[in-house]
């Protein structure tokens, strides 16, 4: 039986078949192209195959692309959303910014004997109104001087006060003297002494004695110390034979200063001069010395500054300070 033809009807001519089918074919695959926007429940159109030929097979459209063809174009393009990435935020790093303060300097130390009045070169009458602060030596005394010109004395005064160890007290008091001429240079001293006799403080100041007129009084000073000791501390303990003391100081005088050390007895185990720095008159300047000293024991002893009058035999300030030496 030749194939394409059915029993019992007769057969067609091949070619006009073939021709037929060819044009049936062409027509249906420019009408009906398969597209992936079709509607759901809609399938393109099947033609059947033409004998001896192949149709390609249509691309299968499932309901989900053609409910998501459907779906109306709004202009906004679906891309698809990144996945989260987890950021991590930085902590602030606690940053401590700390201040360097500066040097705490410390106050530069007064005048353990602070004369108010009379000034340095007041022009004074007899008597003079003698005005203080100061803390008093053992039992509370106080001894007071006039120095003429050259160095006699022309009148001492001691006085006596009631206070505590290391309390300030205020003195008031008038002195009387006498001179010669119309006018001179005198010095006023003030100090106090120890309970074994050894002077601890001195302060004095320079003024003009007038024998006869009105005084014209010039104010104190800033009563800070003329002498501060910077080394050694109060009460520390030096051995070795040998003490650093450094210092400063703003000299009134070209004299250099004299580092004595004392026993209780009294006795000198140790001196040395220092020179103060050069610098401006007025301002405090750096001083050094190294003092050997001899001792058998530990001993207390008094370390004691003191700086020379080139005007008369004595001295124009004292400053001491308690300390232990050994050997």
């Amino acid at each position: 039986m030749r194939r394409g033809t059915l029993p019992g009807k007769p057969a067609r001519p091949a070619a006009v078949g073939s021709l037929l089918a060819a044009i049936f074919w062409l027509s249906a695959c420019s009408g009906a192209t398969p597209s992936a926007t079709a509607t759901a429940g809609r399938s393109p159109s099947a033609t059947p195959p033409l004998p001896g030929t192949t149709v390609p097979a249509s691309p299968t459209v499932t309901a989900r692309e053609a409910s998501l063809s459907a779906t109306p174009t709004t202009g906004t393009t679906n891309t698809p959303e990144p996945h989260p990435q987890a950021t991590e935020t930085p902590t602030p790093f606690p940053i401590t910014i700390e201040f360097s303060p500066s040097p705490t300097e410390e106050p530069f130390p007064f005048e353990a004997i602070q004369i108010l009045s009379p000034g340095p070169l007041s022009r004074v009458g007899t008597p003079i109104r003698l005005s203080a602060v100061l803390v008093p030596g053992a039992g509370g005394r106080v001894r007071i001087e006039l120095l003429g010109e050259d160095g006699r004395l022309l009148t001492r005064e001691i006085t006596q006060h009631t206070a505590n160890p290391n309390q300030r007290v205020s003195l008031s008091t008038d002195l009387d003297f006498e001179i010669e001429a119309v006018a001179e240079t005198g010095t006023l001293i003030l100090s106090v002494d120890d309970a074994f006799g050894r002077t601890t403080a001195l302060s004095s100041n320079e003024i003009i004695l007038l024998s006869a007129g009105p005084s014209d009084i010039n104010p104190g000073g800033d009563l800070l110390a003329p002498i501060a000791i910077l080394e050694p501390e109060a009460n520390s303990l030096t051995e070795g034979g040998e003490l650093l003391v450094t210092g400063l100081a703003r000299p009134a005088t070209g004299q250099p200063l004299v580092i004595e050390l004392f026993t209780q007895d009294g006795k000198i185990v140790g001196s040395r001069q220092a020179a103060v720095e050069e610098g401006l008159p007025g301002e405090h300047r750096f001083f050094t010395a190294i003092v050997p000293y001899t001792l058998s024991e530990p001993t207390q002893i008094l370390l004691v500054i003191r700086e020379r009058s080139d005007r008369f035999v004595g001295n124009t300030h004292i400053v001491s300070q308690k300390i232990v030496l050994a050997p």
